[in-house]
Parts: C-alpha cells; structure tokens; sequence
C-alpha cells in the first residue's frame, strides 16, 4: 500500500536527445557563419515557426537565444537581428492569444504580481526616468517576453515532460558544438582566457550551461543517469570552469547546499536523494581534490588562481583588491543609487542617473531597440530600477513562481530553477529579456508549470482514489450482488 505522501512526489525522468530536434537545431547553429544575414534570416525563419502552435513558440524562443548570442569570431556583425527579436516575441504573443482557449480559466496565481509590477515600474518610468523612450520599450519588451513564456507553458495539450527532453537536447547541442574550439582561438576569441564556445563572451557561455548542468548534476546525484548523462555533466563543468564564469559556478553550489539544507529541515526532499550515488558522488570529489592537492600541480594551481581572480594574476593579490575588482565596487555604485533613490529608482533599464550606456544601443529607424546595462547584484539592481517599492512586488512575484516548486520534491526541477535564479546574484539577467534572459524565464516557466501540472495530477488522483468507487461496486451494491474480488 502506498502512502498518501508517496502520491505528491514527483516523479524522476531522464531526459532523452530528441534526434530530430538536435539535427535541426545543430544544422540552424552551422549555418550562422555563412552571411552576415545568417541571424537575421534564422528569426525571420524562428517568427514563422513560431506560429503554428505552442510547442513551436516555446522551441523559437529558445533557439533564438542561441541565435543572438553567436560567436563573434564566426559572425562578426549581424545586422537587424534585434528588430526580429522582437518580432519573434510579438508572434509567440499572438500564437498565446490564439490558443488561449487551451489554458485553464483561473487565472495564476503570479497574475496580480506580475501587474503590479508592470504598472508599478510603468509609473516610475514616466515619473524619474532620464531616458523615457529607452525605459518603456525595455519595459513592453519584459512584458511582452515574461507574459509570453509564463503563458505559453500554460497550454493544457503541451506535455511538459517532453520539455525537459527539449532543454537538454539544446544544451547538449550547445555542447557539442562548442567542444571542438577548446583547441582553437575561436573559442577565446573575447579576452584569450575564458572559453566561450560557439556563444558571444564566456559569461554568456557559463550563464547558459549552468541550469541545465545543475540539473543533469542532480540527476547524476540522485541514480537516475546513464553513461551519456554522467559524460555529458562531465563535460559541461569543464566547459563552465574553463570560461572562468566564477557565477555559473557558485549558483550551482549555492543551489545544491540551499537544497541540501532544505532536505535537513524538509525530509520530503531528502528521500529523493538515493544514499549510495551521494556518498558515491561525493568520495568523487573528496578523492579528486585529494589528489590534485598531493600532485602539487603548478598548472593546477595557477588555473585555480586564474579562475579566483579573472585571469589577473599580477599587481595586488589581496582578497580585498580581488573583491573590488569583482563586484566590490560595482555593489558600492548600487549603493549610492539606492540611497538617492529608494523609492522609485532610476528608472526601468536604465544602469544610472543617466541612463543606459548610449554607445552600446541598437537602433533601427533611430528608435532604440536594446541597449546593455552592467549592474549584476540582482537584490540592488531591481531597486535601483524600480525602488524599493518595485523590488518588494518583484519579490512578491518571485515567490509565487517559486512556491509549487519547492512543493514539488522535485530535486532536479528544484536545483535547476534555483541555479537560474541565483545567477542574478552576479549576472543580472532576469529584467533582460532581449538577453539571456528569455532563456530564464523558459526555464522557470518550465520548472512552474511543471511542478503545477503534476500538483493538479496528484491532488485529481487522491480525489478519485478517496470519493470514486468502481462501477461495477455500485452496480452490485444497487442489485444486492456481492461484487467480486
């Protein structure tokens, strides 16, 4: 007899490559270095696509992503592919508004929070923003881009375990493609240190991985893996600590040791973690730095030295200096913007008093498509933005994604969701949607609604198994018939 508990826990999958898919995909990735237009026409292709259903939105904006982000050293400039981005986005839009028909009529539960930080942050944008017109198309592009991911996984006909295939058929795409240049300089193109694959910078390439890796890694940790699972989560940390991508790693340990505590306070989470592949994984780890330590290795050490400082392995060695050229002073700017404006910001997008970097915008018909910003603390940068006001209901809409999540006892979907969350915490991507970003939310989307799918599942089943009786009890009961056992 099963207990009642063992009904709400959610089942572990291994996800699968989908061969189809990964051809597609890997064929789109090879044909970006032949024309400058490779990006543009490859949206322009993804827009259509896009359209004819919402698995097709989903699997557009995903690879879309990859798409912005391209190797430089391949594709150098690629012109009026912001403009598809959003094109892209406005298509995913309509193909949500078509099938709305298809998604549960209740509204969910993170609907009052993500509209009242849109109205919020819409209000301080006219109030105090310095660059207005930046501010309001960086504003619809969120909500356009957050509305259009959260929704679309909402489709009751998308199967949701299916997607999980999906995520890690484009990771392992991404992967694969970018393991030939660890031997080349094209795969150091940017600063000659940091391996960044077939993507734009090694942030990027680390950001990317990371969710995907923590979420592999767990299902390394929990027994449900294979010899091309164990291999490809192999790879991946090589690849992530080879770009130096100091926050892709600390997000995954943060995320791991954040579950680990809450497996110490809830023991539901504790059960899915089998005992003989932890102590396994971690006599892995043990040995290996036992190792590395008794080698005494000087390529080791001065690797492990590089990744601490960025590569900057002159001048001051101090942890302090190190923290001042990491984040140390950029938390300090925050500060002071916080402190001189704590209640509305300084507008939504905007990186400073005087708005976003004017030399990094894109334009098309003098209207600014995307512009970067560099704040990467997200706990400061969404005050900054939006105050402390904003930062509350932002939180507010935080949790309301996060809550079936940690509900769930899914340890994978937990520790992925939570890796992308705590990247922020380095590299803010969440606000930026014509970023890595739209990646982000995919991924929490994902994580939402399918912890929310299985919710529903096992609350249905529970009522069935309680309340329902078979058909052919109550027809013998009817006729005083002893029903057969």
């Amino acid at each position: 007899m099963h207990h009642t508990a063992d009904r709400w826990r959610m089942p572990v999958l291994r996800p699968a490559l989908l061969r189809h898919e990964l051809l597609c995909v890997m064929l789109l990735l090879l044909l970006q270095p032949l024309s400058l237009w490779s990006g543009a026409a490859t949206l322009a292709m993804l827009t259509l696509w896009a359209l004819r259903d919402s698995r097709s939105s989903i699997q557009a904006l995903s690879v879309g992503v990859i798409v912005t982000f391209a190797n430089h050293a391949f594709v150098p400039h690629q012109p009026m592919v912001p403009l598809f981005k959003w094109l892209l986005l406005f298509a995913v839009l309509v193909r949500v508004s078509l099938d709305a028909r298809y998604r549960p009529t209740a509204p969910p539960n993170w609907t009052w929070s993500f509209a009242l930080f849109i109205f919020i942050s819409l209000t301080f944008a006219f109030l105090v923003s310095h660059d207005r017109t930046l501010s309001l198309l960086k504003l619809f592009s969120f909500s356009v881009g957050a509305a259009a991911c959260l929704l679309v996984f909402r489709d009751r006909r998308l199967d949701k375990e299916y997607f999980s295939s999906w995520f890690y058929t484009l990771h392992f795409a991404v992967l694969a493609l970018s393991l030939p240049l660890l031997f080349t300089s094209a795969g150091y193109a940017v600063n000659k240190i940091g391996f960044q694959g077939i993507l734009s910078q090694p942030q990027a390439y680390g950001v990317y991985l990371a969710p995907m890796t923590a979420y592999i890694t767990a299902l390394v940790v929990t027994g449900c893996s294979s010899f091309t699972l164990i291999a490809i989560d192999i790879c991946s940390w090589f690849t992530i600590i080879a770009s130096g991508c100091r926050t892709a790693v600390l997000a995954c340990g943060v995320a791991f040791l954040v579950t680990f505590c809450m497996s110490l306070v809830f023991p539901r989470v504790r059960r899915l973690m089998k005992p003989l592949a932890v102590a396994g994984f971690a006599a892995l780890v043990i040995l290996t730095g036992i190792w590395l330590l008794a080698t005494r290795n000087d390529t080791w050490i001065q690797r492990f030295d590089q990744f601490v400082s960025k590569g900057e392995v002159q001048g001051d060695r101090s942890w302090q200096s190190l923290w001042l050229g990491s984040r140390g002073r950029q938390m300090s700017e925050l500060l002071e913007l916080v402190e001189a404006h704590p209640l509305t910001g300084v507008g939504f997008g905007l990186d400073g008093e005087n708005g976003s970097r004017t030399d990094e915008k894109e334009t098309v018909l003098g209207v600014p498509l995307t512009a970067s910003t560099e704040q990467g603390f997200i706990y400061l940068a969404v005050p900054v933005q939006v105050g402390l006001v904003g930062g509350v209901i932002f939180s507010m809409l935080l949790i309301s994604l996060f809550e079936p999540i940690f509900a769930s006892d899914s340890f994978p979907i937990l520790v992925a969701a939570l890796t992308g969350l705590l990247i922020n915490n380095g590299e803010m991507i969440i606000l930026a949607i014509g970023g890595l970003g739209l990646q982000l939310w995919l991924l929490l989307a994902w994580a939402h609604e399918s912890c929310i799918t299985h919710s529903t599942r096992a609350r249905h089943t529970l009522y069935l198994n309680k309340h329902a009786r078979p058909l052919s009890l109550r027809v013998h009961r009817r006729y005083r018939v002893p029903a057969r056992i």
